[in-house]
């Protein structure tokens, strides 16, 4: 039998206070899988207004090379800081992912698909992303995957006809706050 070992993380913020490699106390661990997940929770962007809230979070574009020397195979951008820099920020953010061949699910700036399926060792698995945390979609030909959940459900009625597993990430509600809040629709 064929098994494959993923590893998921929380919030990354790669703003640094001595701009050293912030998994560097991680790294020999981070090493041990053959998939690494995790939410990508800046922008990376120079360009762009920062939008008007709290807490605005977005790192230099240069930072990609963190997540690329942590080998990071995916990321979940659906979350309430993708449009902090706005448009500008939105759109270098995933193309700076997709340079560095980084795969990312929850946003999109085309019509392509809004999933991705990964294949190691003959498993394929099936990544899906979403939030609701937050996402104020100022333009059009912006998609960004919210929580709905007769999309989630459609969705993983599709993908699963694609591949052996579905891994699904939420990106929810309000921050510090560790159980799950009953839908309010």
């Amino acid at each position: 039998m064929n098994t494959i070992k993923i590893m998921a993380v929380g919030d990354i913020f790669l703003k640094t206070k001595n701009n050293k490699f912030p998994f560097e106390n991680v790294k020999e661990i981070l090493k041990d899988k053959d998939i690494l997940f995790g939410n990508l929770e800046t922008v990376l962007s120079n360009q762009g207004k920062e939008t008007e809230k709290a807490v605005s979070l977005h790192t230099s574009p240069d930072k990609v090379s963190y997540l690329k020397d942590a080998a990071f195979d995916i990321l979940n951008v659906a979350n309430n800081h993708i449009m902090d820099l706005g448009i500008e920020g939105f759109n270098e953010t995933l193309n700076i992912l997709a340079k560095n061949n980084i795969n990312f699910i929850g946003a999109r700036n085309n019509a392509k698909q809004d999933y991705i399926i990964l294949e190691k060792q003959v498993i394929k698995l099936g990544f899906l992303g979403y939030s609701n945390s937050g996402l104020v979609l100022p333009e059009k030909n912006i998609w960004i995957n919210k929580i709905e959940l007769k999309t989630i459900i459609k969705d993983i009625e599709y993908i699963k006809q694609k591949c052996d597993f579905v891994i699904i990430s939420l990106h929810w509600r309000i921050e510090n706050v560790f159980l799950s809040i009953p839908p309010t629709d």
